[in-house]
Parts: structure tokens; sequence; C-alpha cells
């Protein structure tokens, strides 16, 4: 029997000093909780009439033989029944890459943390989570990589990920999620500076980043670029800054912050339909006092559905913190939209807050903030509070 199917029945790891070459037309079916981790080197590279293929044990579609665990059609492979193949932060570069490959099935289709593993010509469908994730400091050239019915979003991306260009790689087809998702760390700590850029996906400019949670720490500056779309899973989330925040948008390409569930920006990201509506009081933004937050700034932004009155009772929240609030709306809010504690003294300019459940501004007795042509509509009142 030519070219037998090579059966995955145990997690394996390519140690730091060993090089694992996949031949072209190699069918790799694993086994459920199995997957393949490399800290050595390894190179999957196909052709285009014979490309290597990792999927479910349950998969009979491809190999020799197909039907390898010999059960008929009792078993129908399912999206997450193997877990990865996932080059980590010591993988061997240049010798790793990734070419005329396709992952099925998988929790994740393929993870690249760290360094430049190249990836093109790629096909991954039925993840669970992911189709493609490049984490932490990644400058991987991504290209021609297709990622079909992924059941949550193909995209994972490291806020540290390195893709001056943008990715502009990825077709994403329908029942496929067509958002970024981007995280910081394990523990959502952002510890090294960090650029958001605005990516194309599928064809789509200013693809929405979707995320939950994270916080910028002392000494990290994270930077956003004009254009970036970022929705909030509605879950108390938001961003703690210790650190450094310059979001900054132009008259002409704002930052735009909401909800997942708000359709009007990027479209129907949860791919729901009209079955939801954005949700007042998702997330939140917390400055707290450091040496450098004079630098925070958040510029020509627009913040929708923001609000959480279980923590920072506001949408913004400064404490004993500085910073810049200028050509920013914030509304559709179920809080106050700014909060000013402590000692803290940020400007607000130009500052427009519409539509909230909330005050505008609610400020503690020794806190100084500067207020230069703001304006405020539909809110619980016209009024300064004092807390």
């Amino acid at each position: 029997m030519d070219n037998i199917t090579y059966m995955l029945l145990g997690s394996v790891t390519v140690a730091e000093t060993v090089r694992l070459t996949v031949e072209p037309g190699i069918v790799v079916k694993a086994l459920p909780n199995t997957g393949l981790f490399v800290d050595g080197g390894l190179k999957l590279e196909g052709t285009a009439e014979q490309p290597i293929v990792f999927t479910s044990a349950d998969d009979d579609r491809v190999g020799n033989p197909a039907d390898t665990r010999s059960d008929g059609s009792d078993e129908v492979p399912e999206a997450g029944d193997w877990l990865t193949i996932h080059y980590r932060s010591t993988a061997l570069r240049p010798f790793s890459s990734v070419a005329h490959f396709e992952s099925h099935f998988a929790r994740i289709g393929l993870i690249v943390t760290g360094g430049d593993v190249p990836v093109s010509n790629a096909l991954i469908t039925r993840a669970h989570y992911t189709g493609l994730a490049l984490d932490e400091d990644n400058a991987s050239a991504v290209s021609g990589v297709r990622i079909e019915e992924s059941d949550g979003t193909p995209l994972l991306l490291s806020m540290r990920a390195n893709r001056d260009e943008g990715v502009g790689l990825v077709e994403a087809l329908p029942k496929s999620k067509n958002t970024l998702e981007f995280n910081a760390l394990s523990d959502n700590t952002l510890r090294h500076d960090a650029v958001v850029e605005p990516r194309t996906l599928d064809g789509r400019a200013a693809v929405p980043y979707v995320w939950v949670s994270a916080t910028v720490a002392r000494g990290t500056k994270l930077t956003v670029r004009p254009g970036v779309r970022i929705k909030f899973i509605n879950s108390a989330g938001g961003l703690t800054v210790d650190g450094v925040l310059a979001m900054e948008g132009t008259a002409a390409d704002p930052v735009v912050i909401t909800d997942l569930e708000d359709d009007a920006v990027g479209g129907d990201t949860n791919l729901d339909g009209n079955d939801s509506a954005p949700r007042r009081g998702g997330f939140s933004f917390r400055f707290r006092a450091n040496e450098r937050d004079d630098e925070n700034v958040i510029r020509h932004t627009r913040i929708a559905y923001g609000g959480y009155s279980g923590g920072t009772n506001s949408v913004v929240q400064f404490e004993d913190a500085s910073g810049l609030l200028e050509d920013v709306t914030i509304e559709q809010a179920n809080t106050n939209a700014v909060r000013v504690l402590g000692s803290a003294d940020p400007t607000l300019r130009r500052v427009r807050m519409l539509n909230l459940d909330g005050f505008p501004v609610t400020m503690a007795p020794f806190s100084n903030p500067t207020f230069e042509d703001n304006d405020a509509l539909n809110v619980a009142g016209i009024a300064l509070w004092l807390e």
C-alpha cells in the first residue's frame, strides 16, 4: 500500500535540537486531545498537487486507507477533534516553514508563537476556536491562506505581532466569523510596546478586532492607529492602563470602539443575523497613575455602548492620572461618560457625551480636570456629579 496514512496516537514534541521534515502528500490523522508541538524545526512543505494534510482520525475523506479506523461511517469528524500544530517560541528559523498545507477539524488549525515561520497556500477548515493564531512578537510572512467554517474567529493576532503591511492574506468563507481577535499574553497583560493596525481580511478593509479585556503594564505603550475598529465582548471587560495608551484616529479615519453585537460597525461580526442587538455596559477604559500617564491620549475616537456599573461606573475613568480626551464621542452608555478620581487632572476637549444613563462627568473633590468646548445631550443630568 503506497503512502499509507500516519496516525498521531499521542501528542508529539519536536525537541529544540531536532529537525523534522514532512514530505509532500503525507496525510496525518490525529486522535482526540493530540497535537504536534514544535520547539525545534518542522518543515511542512507540500506541493499544489500533493499537499500535506493533518486531520481528524474520523475523517474518511482522505488518506490511504481513507477509513483509517475501519469503522465505516459510525464516527463523523467534528471541529475540535484534535488539538493543533504549534510552532513555539524556540522553533528553529529559517528551517521551519509551512506551504501547501491543510488542517481540518482541529481546535486551532495552526499556531505560530514569536519569530518568523512563513505560511503560504494553506487551507484550514472546521477549526473549533481559531483557524490561524499568530502570537507574541510574530513577524511571519503569510499569504494565500484560506480559512473555511471556523466556529470561532478565523485569525487570532497578538497585539505584538509585527505585520507592518497588514496580514492581507486570508479568505474567510461563510460560517467563519469575519473578525480578527487580538490578545496580549496568556495573562492578558501587555508588557512590551505594541501597535494595533487596521487589517484586511477576506478583502475587507478595517475588519473589526474582538477584545475581552487586557492590561497595559507600567512602562509599556499601546498605540492604536487610525481606522481601527474594536468590538468588545459584553462581559464587563475593557482596558486597564498602567502604562500608556495612544489611541489616535483622525477626523477622516476615526478609531471606533463598540459592542460585539453592533452590526453597524464592521457588519454582522458574530454571524447571528438580527438575533441580537448591541447592549450597553460591557467595557470601560481605566487609566491609573504612573510616571508616564501624561502621555495618555484618546483622539478622534467614537466609543459606543460602554460603561461598567460594577467597577468603574463610567466609560473612561482616570484614577490619580493625567491624559487627554480630544474630539471624542461617548454615547449609548449605561453609566457616566467620564469619572475623575483622586487627584486626577485629565483634559477633556471637544468631547461629545450623548444618550447616557448616567451623567457626563463625575469627579472627586480634589481632582483638577480641564474642560474645553464639550457637549452633552440626552443624559441623566446636565451637571458635574461630585462624589
